[in-house]
């Protein structure tokens, strides 16, 4: 991930930064995230969600469908 670390120092201040209101509140990391994200709880109530970089080589296309949000599996 490029030395990308999604860890509670960060989410501390993402949340400070864009959510001032909410800055005072604790933040623990949800034991098992999604494959593609990292979960923190936001005081008892909330959680926040960070996604990660996911590569798209080798991911499958539906090829001549002319829709490239389309995955087939």
């Amino acid at each position: 991930m490029d030395g990308l670390s999604i860890d509670t120092a960060l989410v501390q201040r993402l949340i400070a930064g864009q959510f001032p209101a909410w800055a005072s509140l604790p933040i623990a990391p949800v034991p098992h995230s999604g494959w593609d994200n990292r979960t923190f709880r936001l005081g008892d109530e909330m959680l926040a969600r960070h996604g990660l970089p996911v590569p798209v080589v080798g991911l499958p296309v539906a090829r001549r469908s002319g829709r490239r949000d389309v995955v087939r599996r």
